[in-house]
Order: structure tokens, then C-alpha cells, then sequence
């Protein structure tokens, strides 16, 4: 874990490889440390081995790995990180949101919109959204504007535009 995070603070994309070539290590904490340091460095290349790594039985490595997505902002995590959005733990969930908000995609907004919908997920994709402030806007306006959108998920939308402070949304009747 040591030999990893002096690797990190090198600043050196030429170390990606070698860290690379850790993701499989037997220590969470290794795997966790490779996470971290290959979402510091900012090499899109190691965008495929953190989607690997974003699926790891552990929530440390799994969260270090999808926070380096974001970092990152890979626009190819975008289905994975949706999937994670509504099939996984509450930690793992919350950091998918957060990722998501930082590749501020329309498929990204729309996914984190979309969980305004289940309960479960609403708290992590308001957090979410309001981080994202003005950017949100026409997708809440989309949801707010919708006839067939449940009340629940119109007051999430509404909560939502208030804490981003998003003037820019009409509220439903």
C-alpha cells in the first residue's frame, strides 16, 4: 500500500501501468490505494480496470474505484455506474450518484432524475443534483412539466431546485 501511494504523489503517468498491475492485489487496502491513486493521476486509460474495479466485493475498493471514475469524468462508466445507481449497496449507490454528478452527461442527469423516483435512491440523486445546480434544470423541468410524474417525485424535484438554488424550474400544480 506504501510502494502505491509513493507512486501516486510522483505525478507520473508513467506509473499508471505498473499500478495497473495491481488491481487484483489480495489486500483490499492495496486495491483501494490503486483506486485512489489512478483516479489522482487523470489518465483516462485506466478507465476500463476501475470499472473492473468498481464491482469489487468490498465497498472500500468499490467506492475508491467509482470515485476515480468521476475524478476522471469517464463518459464510458456511464452505463455501469447507472446500474450501480439502482443495484447496489447504500455506499456504493451514494458514491455512483456522486460520480455521475461529476460527468454531468444528459444520460448522466436523466439517470440521477430518474431516481427521484424509488425512495431508496432519492436522498443520494438530490445530493447529487443539487451539486450539479443549474445543469439539472431542464431535466427537472422535463419531470416537473410531466402530468404522469408521482407527486413524491415532483416535491423531490422541487426540494432539488431549491437546494441547487435553480431559479430556472416551474413548479407543478
Amino acid at each position: 500500500k506504501a510502494a502505491v501511494e509513493v507512486l501516486a504523489k510522483k505525478k507520473d503517468k508513467r506509473v499508471v501501468i505498473p499500478l495497473i498491475a495491481r488491481w487484483r492485489d489480495t489486500s483490499r487496502d492495496v486495491r483501494a490505494a490503486v483506486a485512489k491513486a489512478l483516479g489522482e493521476l487523470g489518465d483516462s486509460g485506466s478507465g476500463p480496470t476501475l470499472m473492473r474495479m468498481s464491482r469489487d466485493f468490498t465497498d472500500t475498493v468499490a467506492t475508491e474505484a467509482i470515485g476515480a471514475l468521476g475524478k476522471l469524468r469517464y463518459e464510458g462508466a456511464t452505463e455501469l455506474l447507472i446500474d450501480l445507481l439502482h443495484g447496489a449497496k447504500t455506499r456504493v449507490r451514494d458514491k455512483a450518484a456522486e460520480a455521475l454528478c461529476q460527468l454531468g452527461t444528459d444520460k448522466a442527469l436523466k439517470a440521477l432524475v430518474g431516481g427521484l423516483r424509488k425512495a431508496s435512491l432519492r436522498t443520494a440523486a438530490r445530493k447529487a443534483l443539487a451539486k450539479v445546480g443549474g445543469k439539472a434544470a431542464r431535466h427537472l423541468n422535463e419531470l416537473l412539466q410531466d402530468p404522469r410524474t408521482p407527486r413524491s417525485m415532483a416535491l423531490a424535484a422541487v426540494e432539488t431546485a431549491r437546494q441547487a438554488r435553480i431559479r430556472d424550474t416551474t413548479p407543478r400544480r
